[in-house]
């Protein structure tokens, strides 16, 4: 996740930073070339505020800059953060906050829940997303949006009430790997989070660990070996915004014109409560990498992830992929088949779901293979309850 330029932010009155190279992954369209954090921390003139109003970014850190915002769509639009391809040193540098001591958020931040969460080990967990001004998300694809360049996503981690860390993807060029993956952990009085390129093991003293840029990568892609989807962003999507929960939705996306091509209304999966739920949890835990786009991984074979043109279960990538499929790799635990209707004992994914190690004694049999080190037990039942319903193998 990465690196560092001084931006003014004229249109909102505020000044913010960005700050070192983690994750710049290269790209067809780099952003703006980046000063060094020496020179940036030693400007007389500079104030490391976040965004907002200039009242509050000044009091926050107070900085000034030179460049504008980065232009959009042409003409006169300009957005209110820039592109950069070098990591921020500091969550605060991010435009993420107006005071991060506070947790103020910036005006144009707006707070997202997916309908079907990434399991985390039982981590609170809360999401913001900044679209640019000047440019619409491109939903040509329905089941894998293209966000305009410009886009921030941030995710929030917290065990007990303690702020541990802050994840962002930003999307800085047009290209597929024009994008910058950064994690932050906080300080101990949780008034800032600092870089860390390299990842955190246990951190604040928990069980809760720290990706490093390669793990991000893992699971968004691009990765040599595969997963993560075109998009990058895995849970802002047209299914996962289709609910009537607060912040943004697809709704709402359509109601304030940020859809190239807006649909008609929400997606919902097909199927009962046991199987919307069952298909929901493998679409949002197994399919940002077990799926059928270029970034898929390759072996196995199989597709867990959902679309929005799903009418009948029988036909959902998990249902025909995994669904009495023997499994190609993962042999002698005891287990024949992705998901053996009828049978959970002899159903791999229940297996893989249900094992886990830890940092110290990793387990090559659990699924995610690495990131939790907690079994969810609630996602294990809905998958255990879609099996009960399954005709057994043939």
């Amino acid at each position: 996740m990465s690196s560092r330029t001084w931006i003014a932010l004229t249109a909102i009155g505020a000044t913010f930073a960005v700050g070192p190279a983690a994750c710049s992954q290269g790209g067809d369209a780099p952003g703006p070339t980046s000063a060094s954090a020496s020179s940036a921390s030693s400007s007389a003139s500079s104030t490391a505020g976040t965004g907002g109003t200039a009242s509050s970014a000044s009091a926050s850190t107070g900085t000034s800059a030179s460049a504008s915002g980065t232009g959009g769509t042409g003409g006169s639009c300009k957005n209110l953060l820039p592109n950069e391809t070098l990591e921020p040193a500091m969550l605060s540098n991010t435009g993420l906050y107006t005071d991060t001591a506070k947790k103020a958020l910036a005006p144009y931040v707006k707070e997202f829940t997916p309908a079907f969460p990434l399991w985390s080990d039982g981590a609170e967990k809360h999401r913001w997303v900044y679209l640019p001004e000047c440019g619409n998300v491109d939903t040509s694809a329905m089941d894998d949006w293209q966000l305009p360049v410009g886009t921030r996503i941030w995710k929030e981690f917290s065990l007990g009430g303690k702020r541990l860390e802050t994840r962002m993807i930003h999307r800085y060029g047009p290209g597929a790997k024009d994008y910058l993956f950064t994690a932050y952990q906080w300080d101990a009085a949780e008034s800032d989070a600092a870089l860390q390129l390299n990842g955190v093991v246990n951190a604040g003293g928990t069980d809760h660990d720290i990706p490093d840029v390669d793990q991000c990568k893992h699971c968004h892609g691009p990765y040599p070996a595969k997963g993560g989807m075109p998009s990058r962003y895995l849970g802002f999507s047209a299914l996962q915004l289709s609910h009537a929960g607060p912040g943004v939705t697809l709704s709402s996306l359509i109601a304030d014109g940020k859809l190239s091509k807006p649909p008609a209304g929400d997606f919902t999966p097909p199927g009962t409560a046991v199987e919307k739920a069952a298909l929901g949890y493998l679409h949002a835990n197994c399919g940002n990498c077990h799926n059928d786009t270029n970034d898929g991984i390759l072996v196995p074979a199989f597709n867990a992830r959902l679309s929005v043109s799903d009418a009948d279960v029988t036909k959902t990538g998990a249902y025909a992929t995994m669904v009495n499929q023997k499994t190609t790799l993962f042999l002698g635990f005891g287990c024949n088949y992705r998901i053996a209707g009828q049978s959970v004992a002899d159903s791999c994914a229940h297996l893989r779901m249900s094992q886990r190690g830890t940092d110290a004694m990793p387990n090559t049999k659990q699924m995610p293979p690495f990131a939790s080190e907690v079994v969810d037990m609630t996602g294990l039942m809905a998958l255990d309850a879609w099996i009960a319903t399954l005709p057994a193998p043939m």
